[in-house]
C-alpha cells in the first residue's frame, strides 16, 4: 500500500496518497508519513476528497446524487473524511470501511440509546454499499417507513419535520378526535357519491331515458 502523507502545519488535519497532487504541495519541513489509515485516523486525519477512497466514491455520479438530493430535500455532503446526510427528519454518516472496502452507514440515534460506537451518536445500520448513489435509495426508504411506522409515534415525525421547516408542531390529535375525523372523512365520502348518482339520473331524464334497465353502462 502506498504511503499515506500529511501536514504538520497548524490546522491541516488531512492525509493524502503520494501521487495526489495536493500531497505535492505540502512543504518539506511540514511533511509527515503514516503507513495506514488506522494509524492515520487514530492520529485525528481524516482522508481528501480528491484520492481518499470515499471521496473518489463521493465525487462519482454526483451531479446524480445532487439532483436526487434536491428533488427529495435531502442533503449530501463530504466532511471530516465522512458523507453526511440529511433527511427531513434524521441524520446519516457514511464511512469508508478498508477491511470490507465498502461504505459503511451509521443512522444517528432517535428511539434508542446505545453505548459509545465507532461513531458517537450514532448506531450501525450495518449496511454495506459500494456506491453512494445505492445507500441514499436505501436512506430515503427507510425515512419513508419511518414516516408510515405507527409504532414510532406519527406525532414523534411531524414534529420533526416541522422543526426542520422552523415551524410550530402540531398538538397531538387524540382518539376521539381521530375516530371523528375519520367518521366525517366517510361521510363526506358518501354524500359525493349519492352526489354523483343523482347527477347521472339527472342527465339521463335530460336526454330522454326513462327506462333505465334498457341502459347499457
Amino acid at each position: 500500500m502506498d504511503m499515506l502523507v500529511y501536514s504538520r502545519a497548524p490546522g491541516e488535519h488531512v492525509y493524502h496518497r503520494e501521487q495526489c497532487i495536493y500531497a505535492g504541495r505540502i512543504r518539506a519541513e511540514y511533511r509527515g508519513v503514516f503507513r495506514t489509515i488506522e494509524e492515520a485516523e487514530n492520529a485525528g486525519y481524516h482522508g481528501c476528497l480528491y484520492c481518499s477512497t470515499l471521496g473518489k466514491l463521493f465525487r462519482k455520479n454526483y451531479r446524480k446524487v445532487q439532483d436526487f438530493c434536491r428533488r427529495m430535500q435531502m442533503t449530501c455532503v463530504f466532511q471530516d473524511g465522512r458523507i453526511a446526510i440529511e433527511t427531513p427528519i434524521d441524520r446519516w454518516l457514511l464511512v469508508y470501511d478498508p477491511r470490507k472496502n465498502k461504505v459503511r452507514t451509521f443512522h444517528e440515534n432517535y428511539f434508542r440509546k446505545k453505548g459509545k460506537g465507532p461513531v458517537e451518536g450514532y448506531h450501525d445500520q450495518h449496511w454495506f454499499f459500494t456506491s453512494v448513489f445505492d445507500t441514499l435509495l436505501s436512506i430515503y426508504d427507510h425515512t419513508q417507513a419511518i414516516l408510515v411506522d405507527k409504532r414510532k409515534g406519527p406525532g414523534f415525525m411531524k414534529s420533526k419535520i416541522h422543526a426542520a421547516a422552523g415551524q410550530a408542531a402540531p398538538l397531538p390529535m387524540g382518539r376521539k378526535k381521530r375516530a371523528k375525523k375519520r367518521r366525517e372523512a366517510r361521510e363526506e365520502k358518501r354524500k359525493h357519491q349519492i352526489g354523483h348518482v343523482l347527477d347521472l339520473i339527472d342527465y339521463l331524464e335530460e336526454a330522454g331515458h326513462t327506462d333505465f334497465k334498457k341502459i347499457e353502462i
